[in-house]
């Protein structure tokens, strides 16, 4: 696979990590606007008893895992020092193979998939704190933190 194509910015060093991780949180906020303005043009206030914003932030989990999941899987067995890994269990060689040269830099999976995961988690994150009420109950877990303490 080419992982170049993943890359929206170099990401050898910090700045060019969090543009591109930028740009992806970008892409998730947009997912989650999009969501969220459908759902407000159809006038629909819940589905199942979670409210519009919480709706957004499920669709840009689902779309984040469908997303990097496969591509995190093929990142693994494209790679041939984790690929000796688990083909040789219990094998003294593969096991000082996963001490990398740090010289080469991170795998090209790597170099591609973690903007994107660190793009995700800001993406939902700030409508926490952030937008109105109704967007701060994003996370059923943490409303008891907006809401006086009275739990999910």
């Amino acid at each position: 696979m080419d992982w170049s194509r993943l890359e929206v910015a170099d990401v050898g060093h910090a700045a060019g990590l969090w543009q591109a991780a930028g740009f992806w949180a970008l892409v998730f906020l947009t997912i989650w606007l999009g969501v969220f303005a459908a759902m407000v043009a159809c006038g629909v206030q819940e589905i199942g008893g979670q409210r519009r914003a919480t709706w957004g932030v499920k669709v840009i989990c689902i779309t984040h895992h469908l997303l990097t999941g496969p591509l995190a899987l093929a990142a693994l067995l494209q790679d041939p020092i984790v690929a000796k890994a688990l083909t040789c269990l219990g094998c003294e060689e593969a096991a000082w193979s996963m001490a990398r040269d740090t010289s080469l830099g991170p795998p090209p999976g790597v170099r591609a998939l973690m903007p994107i995961t660190l793009g995700y988690i800001p993406g939902g994150a700030p409508w926490g704190v952030l937008a109105p009420k109704e967007a701060r109950e994003v996370r059923a877990g943490h409303r008891w933190w907006f809401e006086g303490g009275r739990g999910p």
